[in-house]
């Protein structure tokens, strides 16, 4: 009998929480309308704030144009309009079906355009002068929310179609076109949610990192976005699965970083415990994943690809990055200066290959590179090459046997012919060399070599596999 009350109880609660359902069409959200619904969707917005929330919405399948400017907003040339915005709600639910999508109107203005003529202003950067910016603004927003849900959305930015002017700020187009803002908000769900082409970022997310905000990501795209695929500014507790930070900087626009996932905390803003499984993060202008300024830490990533084509796989110089069972096809880069085993980069039957990714070469001349990193940890990992060396790695001296990189139970396969006659084919020093197996996998005359220095050796198995 307990049982059954408190499964009644737990269902009506969780009636509760939507309590109201909307319809959009009531709204003048109607799909495949051949209208701008701009002011509808904001509309729809206003009501869900006032009545701070507890509503379901459904969304039918179809074409919903949106994107609108005007004159003097804020005291820009062209501010943007946000479209699904939501402040200070509790419990929302916002779910499109199966070909529901959301498609920035043609011809909107993002850069720096002249006020007086309207036409584009060219600038040499760092240019911050806000009567000559045009932005559109962002798709889904939320600010101080709680339990907000968004399933089964398409949202194109249209940034092909978008006119293109000026750059602003200091580097690139640092304006508004975000399809996700995600501000001092908790317990947030993105599911299947397929967001391209803007030409900012595809989502952002913002907090303080002091208290968890539950953001959940799952079965997302990222993808042909302008800035980044998603930039992680602040906040803790994020969980992406199944989902892609792919092409950034690869359609009409880009600015730095470019990266496919960008974890730079700002205006005192911490980054920490994030969780990545499953995810893509291929062929971006910048890095696949950097992690570089402001305060980041206790990031994982799991069964998650990096492929670095123009720039880095991946790049990390914060504390307490973990890769477990992850591909890095294109060369990884640093990793972080510490003592402390905890703070260390570390690295767990992982792959680092150099294959070409749709016929082209992958970045950089190692697998890996890294200098001055002590403590770093390869376990069970696995690097093969074929045209690139296998990785620079030169630790800072030290005589403390306990502050030296652990490369233990790895294995490298040298399948290089290319390499010029009497080369190395890898830089490991200052390293525990721990059941290391070399698979030299290359004529005999080229007599390419490993290089090393003041290696600790517990056991390293040579096989010359081509005589």
């Amino acid at each position: 009998m307990k049982k059954i009350i408190f499964l009644l109880l737990f269902v009506f609660s969780q009636i509760s929480l939507f309590a109201k359902t909307l319809d959009p069409q009531k709204f003048g959200i109607i799909p495949n309308a051949g209208k701008n619904l701009t002011d509808n969707f904001i509309a729809l917005s206003n009501l869900i704030n006032k009545e701070g929330g507890n509503i379901t919405i459904v969304i039918p399948k179809g074409i919903y144009i949106i994107g609108k400017q005007s004159l003097g907003i804020d005291g820009v040339y062209l501010g943007g309009y946000d479209i699904l915005s939501l402040k200070n709600c509790n419990n929302v639910k916002i779910s499109g079906q199966k070909g529901t999508k959301f498609v920035y109107a043609n011809n909107l203005k993002f850069g720096s355009f002249n006020p007086q003529t309207g036409e584009s202003h060219p600038t040499k950067l760092p240019f911050y002068d806000k009567k000559y910016i045009a932005q559109i603004g962002c798709a889904l927003r939320t600010t101080n929310c709680n339990n907000v849900e968004f399933n089964n959305i398409e949202i194109d930015g249209n940034v092909v179609n978008t006119s293109i002017g000026g750059q602003w700020g200091d580097t690139g187009y640092q304006l508004w076109h975000y399809g996700v803002y995600i501000s001092n908000s908790k317990n947030i769900t993105l599911n299947n949610i397929n967001v391209h082409h803007f030409a900012l970022d595809g989502i952002s997310v913002s907090g303080s990192g002091k208290e968890e905000m539950n953001i959940t990501i799952s079965n997302c795209k990222f993808e042909y976005n302008g800035r980044q695929g998603f930039s992680w500014i602040g906040g803790k507790g994020v969980l992406a699965s199944n989902s892609k930070f792919n092409h950034t900087g690869k359609s009409k626009i880009q600015s730095s970083p470019g990266a496919g996932l960008d974890i730079e905390a700002e205006g005192g803003n911490e980054a920490n415990n994030g969780r990545f499984v499953n995810c893509e993060f291929v062929n971006n202008t910048g890095c696949g994943m950097v992690a570089d300024s402001g305060p980041s830490k206790d990031i994982a990533f799991t069964n998650c690809t990096f492929i670095g084509v123009n720039n880095w796989s991946a790049w990390v110089q914060k504390p307490s990055y973990t890769f477990n069972k992850c591909t890095f096809n294109g060369s990884f880069v640093h990793g972080y200066i510490t003592t402390n085993f905890k703070e260390a980069t570390k690295f767990y039957s992982c792959i680092f290959e150099d294959k070409k990714y749709k016929g082209q070469e992958v970045y950089g001349g190692f697998l890996l590179e890294s200098d001055g990193r002590k403590k770093m940890i390869f376990e069970d990992c696995t690097f093969t090459t074929n045209r690139k060396k296998v990785m620079w790695f030169n630790a800072v001296f030290t005589n403390n046997d306990e502050e030296k990189a652990v490369f233990k139970n790895c294995t490298i396969n040298v399948n290089n012919t290319n390499l010029v006659q009497g080369d190395f084919y890898t830089v490991m020093r200052k390293m525990i060399l721990e059941n290391l197996t070399l698979n030299q996998n290359f004529p005999k005359e080229k007599k390419y070599y490993f290089n090393e220095d003041n290696n600790v050796k517990k056991g390293v198995k040579t096989n010359i596999l081509n005589k």
